[in-house]
């Protein structure tokens, strides 16, 4: 059986009704392959924060320089037919998504490029989840050409995994994340694009509230951010946990918190808003009904707005 994510198989539901007339995947990501966004029916599609993922060395000028001279070979091979099907199903696979990267980068570069010198400016320079972030809001720019109504994109920031040192590490990674997703947030408001868009981290782990030393290990329950125009932020959902030790929130092996709040409640609050109809949501979250019953009426969590 194939892996899926619910962001994949959200868009098994949408994007054939949505997206009707789609040059892409609506799931787009930035962080590479990703099973999150892999449906039942719906292929990813990867870019870099310069556009697409394609073979290097398009451009030049008239005399073509060795890499353009390999890719037209490889374009070349592409184009033939093949007696062999898995070598022809490979082939073809392969030059469907050149096509579409090929694509993709000219609506990147004559559309999505101009975001205007106030929006650029708003990005640091030297943050690298900063350039991932404008190249995510160039392409909400261009979901038009793309023939995109809905689209998810994962972007992946990683590296918290601090078992030999937290505080200094933490704080200076927070500060990269602020600064990214503060010029983000501002970027879409300047579009007017603040309240078409939610954005949110999720992680498969927390921290334990033990030290080991100087860092921490592996834990269970966590804290996830939530933003966007339709957000009801500045607010904590869910209960807080008590951060005694071995206190009543703590179910030990080194300070390890018994989660309060299921994430599949966090992810309906969010593919309620982004169209999923109560009848759909069994199929993208299987296991919804242990916490919620979809056609009730109320919200999951009452994050996002009316």
């Amino acid at each position: 059986a194939q892996l899926s994510g619910w962001a994949g198989r959200c868009s098994d539901i949408l994007h054939g009704y949505y997206n009707t007339d789609a040059q892409t995947s609506m799931s787009i990501s930035l962080g590479g392959n990703n099973v999150f966004q892999v449906g039942n029916s719906t292929e990813q599609f990867v870019i870099t924060p310069s556009g697409a993922l394609s073979f290097e060395g398009n451009t030049g000028g008239a005399n073509p320089n060795p890499l353009q001279i390999k890719n037209a070979a490889l374009r070349g091979t592409l184009d033939q037919t093949y007696s062999n099907l898995l070598t022809e199903s490979f082939s073809r696979l392969t030059r469907q998504s050149d096509d579409a990267q090929q694509l993709f980068q000219t609506q990147f570069d004559s559309v999505g490029a101009d975001l205007g010198g106030p929006v650029n400016a708003l990005f640091p320079a030297g943050n690298y989840l900063a350039a991932t972030l404008k190249a995510v809001v160039k392409t909400i720019k261009i979901r038009q050409q793309l023939g995109l109504r809905r689209q998810t994109f994962f972007v992946n920031y990683g590296g918290w995994d601090h078992h030999g040192e937290l505080l200094n590490t933490q704080a200076g990674m927070l500060s990269v994340l602020d600064a990214a997703i503060g010029a983000y947030q501002q970027a879409l408001e300047q579009l007017g694009l603040q309240n078409d868009v939610i954005t949110f981290t999720a992680s498969d782990f927390g921290r334990t509230l033990r030290s080991n030393g100087r860092g921490t290990d592996h834990a269970w329950g966590g804290n996830a951010l939530v933003f966007g125009g339709k957000v009801d932020g500045g607010k904590v959902f869910g209960a807080y946990p008590d951060l005694t030790l071995d206190g009543p929130d703590d179910v030990g092996r080194g300070g390890r918190c018994l989660p309060s709040t299921a994430a599949d409640l966090y992810f309906a609050e969010l593919l309620r808003w982004f169209g999923v109809a109560p009848g759909n949501m069994s199929y993208v979250l299987p296991n919804i009904a242990n916490f919620w019953n979809p056609n009730s009426g109320s919200s999951p969590l009452g994050f996002v707005l009316a």
